[in-house]
């Protein structure tokens, strides 16, 4: 997922697809979500089982805010009977589910986040559009030396490079994050250390159009953790082995504290980390493990083993 909630919002507004009906966006929170992943499993399983493949509970793996929902899936499942549940191995990938003691300017954001969007969706703005990112990547692939619209005295090349790899300028989910590893000269973003420009650019330009608001004020109130939960899922109630792989640059190190509050007995943790402590700003980034050309040696292979012993 490529978001940052309403930062993008405000900056420009949706005009790709402008007919699109996100009416039932009003209603699409993270419980509807949690319901959707259920019956996900529970047909995934039953296809498999008339296939001949067998019925056998599922990994369940999720990166960025999808793990979050993982997360949260796993959770809420820990609480059923063992025969209502689909998973047997949790994975989530780049994430905190909840924040560390000392992440207190961090759950102060979300919570500032939280009731921001809130306020927003009880006024009526349910959508939360992708414009800003779709069109970033259009443009720096397109027109990259032409003056962004977006960042005054920029091109399109700069405003994208400052974007992607230096995230954490408008979207401080650690003090570092950023979405692909920076080549960095002095204070700029000049290129990408880990993943070619060109997937970046389309995973920016591919970014869903149109994404429920509801979800991100939700999602950031199981953050903030002060207000009432728009569900109850406490990560005591994770049994099942758990993955935990992170990029350093991006939620990295911030996401272990999550998995130290699961109740699960064997619990992996995986950072990828190609820099000192002192250059995490050029670490690998949230997007790199998807799209670094070392992602397979470095990411997905240790996964694929963790996952063949589970």
């Amino acid at each position: 997922e490529i978001h940052w909630r309403d930062w993008s919002s405000d900056v420009c507004s949706s005009d790709l697809a402008p007919d699109a009906d996100v009416s039932d966006f009003k209603d699409m929170g993270v419980a509807q979500e949690l319901d959707d992943i259920g019956a996900a499993l529970a047909f995934v399983r039953a296809v498999r089982l008339a296939g001949g493949a067998g019925a056998d509970q599922l990994a369940l793996i999720g990166f960025s805010h999808g793990a979050q929902l993982a997360y949260l899936y796993a959770a809420v499942e820990g609480g059923r009977p063992a025969a209502q549940r689909h998973v047997k191995a949790l994975v989530p990938m780049d994430i905190y589910a909840e924040l560390a003691p000392e992440d207190a300017d961090l759950r102060a954001a979300a919570c500032g986040n939280s009731a921001y969007e809130y306020e927003q969706v009880a006024a009526g703005n349910v959508d939360s559009p992708n414009d800003f990112f779709i069109t970033l990547g259009q443009l720096d692939r397109t027109a990259p030396a032409d003056p962004s619209p977006f960042f005054g005295g920029k091109t399109n090349a700069e405003a994208f490079l400052l974007t992607a790899g230096q995230t954490y300028k408008f979207a401080p989910y650690t003090p570092s994050y950023h979405l692909a590893a920076p080549i960095l000269s002095g204070t700029a973003a000049v290129g990408l250390r880990e993943s070619p420009r060109s997937r970046i650019q389309a995973w920016f330009e591919h970014a869903a159009p149109h994404q429920s608001l509801r979800e991100s004020a939700d999602l950031d109130a199981l953050w903030c953790g002060t207000m009432p939960p728009p569900v109850v899922a406490p990560l005591s109630q994770i049994r099942v082995p758990l993955y935990y792989l992170g990029a350093a640059g991006a939620f990295g190190a911030h996401g272990v504290y999550s998995t130290t509050r699961v109740a699960s007995a064997s619990v992996t943790v995986q950072i990828v980390k190609r820099q000192s402590d002192a250059a995490i700003a050029e670490d690998f980034g949230h997007g790199d493990l998807l799209y670094a050309t070392d992602a397979p040696t470095l990411a997905w292979d240790p996964l694929a083993r963790w996952l063949l012993r589970h």
